[in-house]
């Protein structure tokens, strides 16, 4: 029905004039590469082999001088373009789109620029996944959809930094809003900075997000803004020399610091300008860490297809939740045959192996690209306050974090990092309280695309992050006292037990996409989640309580008395 309605509607007619398929017909220069790894497919051949070669190019980039700007700029969109072209062939020329006009209603879209630039953006990036949904359902390819994707948080992020850069009610911002993104304020870009920005050859096939400010101080060299807290034995010109700056640097921001000789007083913060150092060794583990995850994945399902798949009890052929189809130019994920009349003991076993399958392609191409990242320079965050370099910047993810979460909170913080701090920066801190965290929720359904699968599982998760919150504000003090290091290896097994059959109900539309097969999915699990979650924001208060105290409780009460 959809597909009729809109045989006559501009999806129509870009599906017949700017789609551009992997077919045999395409010029793939990298052929040869597929045909050494056994008929790899060209799309996938194609990412990973520009990826790789960011990692050279990356490093030969750090040459080119800060003080020539510009051909930082054109050097690096031109090499991304390519990259482009080359994945995704015309398409590119959404990318291409989106930026410019983002720039034109940046620079002359007046005050409500901002607002513009969202709607804008995301509507170019709905009426994209939505030709993808009606001309390519089921197609599991790399297209210019996760591109646009990450430019879509570009541009509307840059859109804010600039309405943020010339509100006179700035200040009137939350604290929290203000101590995050204060230094993310910027005036519009130049057309070369933000086509800079947009095809940046490390950040342009797969992320992660990063703001305008950040790229444009990398570019030109002028580092980011660090702190250091003295020991109380340094010079200054010891400490100028553990943090990369010179002796006039340090003393120049801080006046009460004395010559390069002196010692500076213990407990004393000084603020420099820190600029990148080293960063290779942390691009190289990022690769190592892809690597190890690419081989986890292909080792998880050969193991369920031997005897793993023999004591669950499912047949061989069957054995992999998510099964890519073969035929030419088609992937496919498929549901196990049987998956819906299976016992939910046998159930939550058998998704907890086959969702880990999942998160390793997440895994791997975010790893892959932070390391490209950093061996360019643009994952730099600054130097932390002992003055060693943090390359953390563009971290999207923190695997050992989102397996190991006691709690869905940590999952969240450490998933998609970079789009995290999007929502928060757009959406979420920009808000009243009392529905920010629905209407952040919606946007990150919308972001992903026009599948009820999304909206299911972000509908969920948000009454899910608010039971988590009175979970823990009800219950958790009653194990460990308010600040307490965790040290209840029980509390913590159940609650990473838990978390694991939480994280697994709710991505499972998420990865199932229609309504017809997540609603079966959770009638198979008898909707244990939402009974849960609903009694709890029924039953727990909504007020913190009272924290345990580590001392006596006599002693808290007669210090009220006393106050």
């Amino acid at each position: 029905l959809i597909s009729c309605s809109l045989s006559r509607s501009p999806l129509h007619f870009l599906h017949s004039h700017y789609t551009m398929s992997f077919t045999d017909e395409v010029y793939q220069p990298f052929r040869f590469v597929s045909e050494l790894l056994g008929g790899m497919p060209m799309d996938q051949v194609n990412f990973v082999v520009c990826t790789l070669s960011a990692y050279p190019l990356g490093l030969l980039f750090r040459m080119i001088p800060t003080s020539s700007p510009a051909l930082r700029h054109q050097i690096g969109a031109l090499i991304g373009i390519l990259y482009c072209v080359l994945c995704f062939r015309v398409e590119t020329l959404h990318l291409l789109i989106h930026s410019l006009v983002t720039w034109v209603i940046v620079n002359y879209g007046g005050k409500h620029q901002h607002t513009i630039a969202m709607v804008v953006c995301m509507g170019h990036l709905t009426l994209s996944n939505m030709h993808h949904r009606v001309y390519h359902w089921g197609e599991f390819a790399l297209n210019v959809n996760g591109p646009l994707m990450i430019l879509t948080q570009k541009m509307t992020q840059l859109a804010f930094a600039v309405k943020d850069g010339r509100s006179k009610n700035f200040d009137k911002m939350s604290p929290n809003f203000k101590k995050e993104f204060a230094r993310l304020k910027c005036e519009p870009p130049t057309l070369l900075e933000i086509l800079g920005h947009t095809f940046f050859f490390a950040n342009v096939l797969c992320g992660p997000n990063h703001n305008y400010t950040d790229y444009k101080n990398f570019i030109e060299g002028t580092g980011r803004t660090s702190t250091y807290t003295s020991t109380g034995t340094e010079t200054v010109d010891e400490i100028a020399a553990k943090v990369g700056c010179t002796a006039a640097e340090l003393i120049k921001g801080n006046d009460d610091v004395g010559k390069g000789g002196a010692t500076v007083p213990k407990g004393t913060e000084l603020k420099y300008v820190a600029v990148a150092r080293g960063g290779v060794f942390h691009g190289l583990w990022c690769l190592a860490g892809a690597i190890f995850w690419a081989a986890w994945n292909m080792g998880l399902p050969a193991m369920l297809v031997g005897q793993g798949a023999s004591l669950l009890g499912v047949d061989a052929s069957d054995a992999v939740l998510f099964l890519q189809d073969v035929a030419p130019k088609k992937a496919k994920l498929q549901v196990v045959q049987g998956f819906f009349t299976w016992s939910m003991l046998r159930l939550l076993v058998y998704q907890w192996l086959a969702m880990q399958i999942y998160r390793c392609t997440f895994y791997f191409a975010w790893l892959i690209s932070e390391g490209a990242n950093n061996l360019a320079g643009l994952g730099f965050k600054g130097n932390d306050k002992e003055g060693n370099p943090d390359w953390s910047a563009l971290t999207n993810l923190s695997t050992r974090k989102v397996e190991f979460a006691d709690n869905m909170k940590t999952v969240l913080d450490n998933w998609n990092i970079q789009t995290q701090r999007w929502l928060v920066f757009v959406c979420y801190e920009r808000l009243p309280k009392s529905y920010n965290t629905y209407a952040t929720m919606l946007l990150s359904a919308l972001w992903h695309g026009p599948y009820l699968g999304y909206y299911m599982t972000f509908a969920t998760a948000a009454f899910v992050v608010e039971a988590n919150r009175k979970v823990r504000n009800n219950i958790r003090p009653y194990f460990m006292p308010t600040g307490a290091k965790q040290s209840n290896s029980l509390y913590w097994f159940l609650g990473w037990l838990m978390t694991i059959v939480v994280l697994n109900y709710l991505v499972g539309p998420f990865v199932e996409l229609t309504a017809e097969g997540s609603i079966q999915y959770w009638n198979n699990q008898y909707w244990f989640l939402h009974i849960g979650v609903g009694l709890v924001l029924l039953i727990l208060p909504g007020k913190k309580k009272a924290p345990r105290a580590e001392g006596d409780a006599k002693d808290a009460k007669d210090a009220k008395k006393a106050s």
